[in-house]
């Protein structure tokens, strides 16, 4: 990655802009490519003084990194890197130096610059509010050739943004009509059951950078601390963010402690709902579907579990135009004795004020699962 942004800054003369989630992230980006142009322009201390000549400019401000270079000019017939218009009796500017910004991701974005290459680092952790934020900002760059740069591992099926689990690589189910601009590159263990985690072989081929020592220092990923990693992490984190695994297509999408085809095994019959029982709301934590589940006494004693499951919340509790909330499922009572629980009473005025201020009383009502009764063994 630093060749590409070090091609593309000296020969292309680009604008970029790296984005990373973490402020860390970003500042570490900016100090090792400092590493090649020095701390300041005329740096006297500069390892690689023929690049520090090309800088105009090292910005340090914290939250605002930048390095940018001199412009090219024509200076009676040679070429010369200057900040301003050099003196000459024939001088013409030929091309802009290029210049690459460090960010975190905002609501803002990089909004108000143009810039010919964005790079998203950290794309696991990429929301879709802030891409809609910074993708614009490539649309009319000055050469022509913008580009998009995704870094980052595999998500956690359950905490990764909906851009980076869409996993936008040939052959996914989420990849768009075919492009010739479009180009997936990974080091990763293929898709299927959890790789070996102890194959040495499969890590460094994982790792490019694993145990690698540079001439001027720096050394990538260290062996020793990968290794403890292995003991630390669990095997599934550890898996994706070594060796690059996006788990077992063919595993079931339902990662829960209840097998779901159990579960529908186990329907039973009956007409006539019962007017009692425990209600338990679940909310996703991005509030993306609620599931309601009612458990009671079923035919013959049996336990019964009645479970509804939409996207959103506001199906749960529905209001009225005379402000009255209307819940969608059977209204059920406490039973006594029976410990903490969610309780849905569509007519209770706690409810109807909550409805009627427009808050979302599903919100409420999650503080529950925290407290939740165990599962009952079957549905309707």
């Amino acid at each position: 990655m630093r060749s590409a942004r070090l091609f593309g800054l000296i020969y292309l003369g680009e604008y970029i802009l790296h984005t990373a989630h973490e402020l860390k992230t970003s500042r570490k980006a900016f100090k090792r490519l400092k590493h090649f142009f020095g701390e300041k322009r005329d740096d006297p201390e500069a390892k690689f003084p023929e690049l520090n000549a090309l800088v105009a400019e090292v910005r340090n401000t914290n939250g605002q990194e930048a390095i940018v270079l001199k412009d090219i000019w024509l200076v009676d017939g040679v070429e010369v890197r200057s900040v301003g218009r050099p003196t000459g009796d024939d001088v013409e500017h030929v091309a802009r130096g290029g210049a690459i910004e460090f960010s975190t991701r905002t609501g803002g974005g990089g909004r108000g610059t143009t810039y010919d290459l964005l790079i998203v680092d950290e794309c696991q952790h990429l929301a879709e509010e802030d891409l809609a934020a910074i993708r614009p900002v490539i649309s009319s760059g000055a050469l022509g050739n913008s580009q998009v740069i995704y870094l980052g591992t595999p998500p956690d099926p359950d905490k990764g943004s909906p851009k980076a689990s869409a996993r936008h690589g040939p052959g996914s189910a989420a990849t768009p009509a075919p492009s010739r601009r479009r180009a997936w590159i990974e080091y990763g263990a293929p898709d299927g059951p959890r790789p070996d985690l102890d194959d040495i072989g499969l890590l460094f081929a994982c790792n490019p950078a694993l145990d690698i020592r540079h001439g001027n220092g720096a050394h990538g990923l260290d062996f020793e601390t990968v290794d403890g990693e292995r003991v630390d992490l669990d095997p599934d984190d550890y898996a994706r963010e070594r060796l690059g695994w996006w788990g077992n297509p063919e595993a079931k999408s339902h990662r829960g402690v209840i097998d779901m085809d159990q579960w529908r095994s186990l329907t039973v019959a009956g007409d006539d709902l019962p007017t009692r029982g425990l209600i338990v709301v679940d909310v996703a934590p991005d509030l993306s579907h609620t599931t309601v589940a009612i458990a009671t006494d079923g035919p013959d004693g049996k336990p019964l579990g009645l479970v509804d499951r939409h996207e959103g919340t506001g199906w749960v509790i529905k209001v009225d135009d005379d402000g009255r909330a209307r819940g969608r499922l059977p209204q059920a009572r406490q039973g006594p004795r029976q410990g903490p629980r969610a309780r849905a009473d569509p007519d209770s005025a706690h409810v109807r004020g909550r409805a009627h201020q427009g808050e979302d009383p599903v919100q409420e009502v999650d503080a529950e699962r925290r407290r939740r009764q165990p599962a009952w063994p079957c549905s309707r």
